[in-house]
C-alpha cells in the first residue's frame, strides 16, 4: 500500500524533463500513487501547477 521511493522518484524525474521540453511555467508539485487501483490507466502519476 506504500509507494516505492525509488519508482516515485523515477516518475518525477521523468515528468519534471518531459514538462520542462513542452510547456513553459509548469512545476511538478507532488507524486500520487494508485495503491486502491482507483485508476485504471497508471500506477503513479504527478501532480503539476501552472504558474
Amino acid at each position: 500500500m506504500k509507494p516505492d521511493k525509488d519508482e516515485e522518484e523515477k516518475i518525477r524525474s521523468q515528468a519534471k524533463e518531459y514538462i520542462s521540453r513542452k510547456f513553459a511555467d509548469v512545476v511538478v508539485n507532488d507524486a500520487l500513487y494508485n495503491s486502491m487501483g482507483n485508476f485504471d490507466h497508471f500506477d503513479y502519476a504527478v501532480k503539476v501547477e501552472n504558474k
